[in-house]
């Protein structure tokens, strides 16, 4: 595969670059003479439209001077020593209305009266004016800051003579990308006075005016769209000729693989078997193929199919092996268990009313009764096991519940330490079998205990946002596989040695009894919930 991928990439690459240097070679020539057509049309219309620019601004100031509110406010500044805020007034509303980034009126002398943007004060310091004979309005093209401006200015006629100077300013670019008086296409580049550099070809050449003096000139050179098109032309050509090689390249790796796919997939779960038998992950092969590897993946198929059926007769015949011992045991239970726990029973309820005086000790007498109901229920369970429990409802409030019990199973299991955490939000009520709730935390808490080597258990008590409480109980042990997570609460399933399997089916059957649920919500941290309704 390798060396056919390998050819067809090669003879690809001979066939771009020919193609490549075809296309180039007939349609750089073309451009060529588009190009020098264009270029000449494009300065004449940049000159152009320099000078109608130039001419638009020097008219704008002329009008600009030759407003009267304008030359009041000056005139009753300049002569009549007047305040200078009317003046700065229509300075800004001119600025304003013809949206001028600088406006500025300076007396005879050259001194700066009110200006528009006190920001940009000073731009303008040094530029030429003419004060003696014959006054005119001029209009130049300004290097400020790395940006273009156009700049104009006329003298402020008062009477006969010029009282001052009004300039106007506005930036037409930035940093080269020039708009507004100039298209958004050309390229300044600042021609320096102590180093004249060479004038690019297809350029135009202009003198300006900057504060420094550095700058006298701007070279402005229109980017060519056709050159720059021939150029995206070729880039684009040889991407698509690059892409197809590879495409094709591609797809004939994909051919090769997917016509190879059933051979490799086959090898791959022969291979795998050993391990997938001792994970009991035995699953058929869905791939296609022709021929004679058509019948290998049949026989293939055949195999899983059997030995799945070896494994679940296998498990079925240790599930009545299991059944049978809980048979036997359950009947040795109820005959050894049931009889003696009906005569403590009874015999404790014969005591309370001798005990009547006595307080202390019938709170032990009533534990006792307490007990003997709850041994009796899980030996009645367990004869029924499978089967729906009939549950004795009463109202249970788990927090306080579980507090109880809790402290008398820390009793028994010496070292441990059970912690209960109630969340706000109690008191937390539900119905149910008081003695299945215990037997279920009694399951949960023991393998808890077993699971962490009796250590720290942590139940949580709280209600989840759709109004079922829960109990989140945790040993932080060892935690659950993946394969014990998924199989946790089935019936007979146990990683334990002398483990019946019991315990956690038990507990889920109890938790669904009650309406709720229980599944394991932290495998890392043995983490397991059990989540009953509310009771309203």
């Amino acid at each position: 595969m390798f060396h056919a991928v390998a050819g067809l990439l090669a003879m690809l690459a001979l066939m771009s670059v020919a193609i490549f240097f075809g296309i180039d070679g007939f349609v750089s020539q073309q451009f060529s003479r588009l190009h020098r057509d264009q270029v000449a049309n494009q300065n004449r219309q940049v000159t152009q439209q320099i000078q109608n620019e130039l001419g638009t601004y020097e008219a704008l100031v002329k009008l600009i001077a030759a407003d009267s509110d304008f030359r009041q406010s000056a005139q009753y500044h300049m002569y009549l020593e007047g305040e200078v805020a009317p003046l700065k007034q229509d300075v800004h509303r001119i600025a304003g209305a013809f949206r001028l980034e600088w406006l500025s009126v300076s007396d005879g002398t050259g001194k700066l009266i009110a200006a528009s943007n006190d920001k940009l004060a000073g731009i303008t310091d040094g530029m030429p004016k003419e004060r003696q004979g014959h006054h005119e309005a001029s209009a130049a093209l300004a290097w400020i800051d790395e940006s273009l401006w156009v700049v104009a200015q006329a003298p402020l006629m008062i009477g006969e003579g010029a009282a001052g100077w009004v300039q106007i300013g506005r930036q037409t670019g930035i940093r080269g990308s020039p708009a507004g008086a100039l298209e958004e296409r050309l390229k300044l580049y600042p021609v320096m006075q102590q180093n004249k550099r060479l004038q690019p070809p297809s350029s135009v050449r202009i003198p300006v005016w900057s504060p420094s003096g550095k700058v006298i000139a701007l070279d402005i050179v229109v980017t060519d769209p056709a050159h720059e098109a021939l150029a995206q032309t070729k880039r684009i050509i040889a991407l698509i000729l690059l892409i197809s090689a590879v495409l094709a390249a591609i797809v004939m790796v994909y051919y090769l693989r997917r016509l190879l796919l059933p051979v490799r997939q086959l090898t791959m779960a022969v291979g795998e078997l050993p391990d997938r038998l001792k994970k009991d992950q035995l699953t058929s092969l869905e791939i296609g193929g022709q021929g004679e590897v058509r019948q290998l993946v049949n026989a293939f198929n055949d195999m899983i199919q059997h030995l799945r059926r070896i494994r679940e007769l296998e498990a079925e015949v240790h599930r009545q092996e299991k059944l049978s011992a809980i048979g036997q045991v359950a009947m040795r239970v109820a005959h050894d268990l049931n009889n003696p726990m009906t005569v403590i029973k009874n015999t404790a309820y014969l005591l309370k009313p001798e005990l009547g005086n006595r307080p202390d000790l019938l709170g032990d007498v009533d534990r006792i009764i307490h007990y003997c109901s709850r041994c009796s229920s899980t030996v009645n369970n367990l004869l029924r096991f499978g089967k729906p429990a009939k549950l004795k409802y009463e109202s249970i409030d788990l927090d306080a519940c579980m507090q109880a019990y809790c402290r008398e199973l820390g009793e028994r299991h010496a070292g441990s330490r059970i912690k209960v955490v109630v969340q706000p939000g109690g008191p937390y009520r539900t119905m149910g079998d008081r003695h299945q709730l215990e037997q279920m935390v009694d399951n949960l808490i023991d393998n808890a205990i077993e699971a962490n080597g009796n250590k720290e258990v942590e139940i949580v008590i709280g209600a989840e946002n759709d109004g079922r409480y829960f109990m989140r109980f945790t040993d932080f042990g060892k935690g659950f596989r993946d394969v014990e997570a998924d199989k946790a609460f089935d019936l007979f399933f146990t990683t334990k040695q002398t483990g019946t399997g019991l315990g956690l089916s038990n507990a889920r059957a109890i938790a669904l009894a009650h309406g709720g649920d229980i599944a394991i919500t932290d495998p890392e941290h043995g983490g397991v919930t059990v989540w009953l309704k509310a009771s309203h």
